[in-house]
């Protein structure tokens, strides 16, 4: 993976991430490269905060957030900046796993999972302690999203609990 710290006009995708060394161990992870092979292409990358992109105003066609934005410490700061660098017109998808799935409701084995999870720090296995920020339901991210502006024009589900949105932006 080559990370071109320089802005070149021709390539289309610009990579933000906090963590300046997100590609360094890319190659261990074979899976991931099979399934998104681009991630070997050189590309753009900006190493900023989704609430703060040193980026100007209209100038992506979409913004593309898959299992970020509940890692942000304010996701509708992170929303209103996508909505002022996509151009008009311009398409936000978002995919994430929410809460209580399609129907807002938690079976009764995810919320003994969750309660397991919390309790597996205190004998020391730290392997699944949850670094998520917001843990919204459907029908909150939903409204995150409209209230930024946006409108929804298709919700795929991939399992009963992760969903990708399109949404786009609507001109005030």
């Amino acid at each position: 993976m080559a990370v071109d710290n320089g802005i070149n006009e021709n390539q289309k995708y610009l990579c933000c991430d906090t963590f300046i060394n997100v590609f360094d161990s890319i190659a261990k992870r074979p899976n991931l490269l099979k399934t998104y092979p681009f991630l070997n292409d050189e590309m753009n990358f900006i190493s900023c905060d989704a609430e703060f992109l040193p980026l100007k105003s209209l100038s992506f066609g979409t913004v593309h957030k898959r299992s970020v934005i509940d890692h942000f410490l304010n996701p509708e700061l992170a929303l209103i900046e996508a909505y002022r660098v996509l151009e008009q017109n311009g398409c936000l998808i978002v995919g994430l796993y929410v809460h209580g799935g399609k129907d807002g409701k938690e079976t009764f084995v995810q919320h003994t999972k969750e309660f397991i999870k919390l309790l597996l720090p205190y004998i020391g296995i730290t392997k699944y302690q949850d670094h998520h920020v917001w843990h919204p339901e459907y029908i909150d991210l939903i409204n995150l999203i409209r209230s930024c502006g946006f409108e929804i024009d298709k919700t795929y589900w991939q399992t009963d609990d992760i969903c990708y949105i399109k949404a786009l932006k609507k001109e005030f």
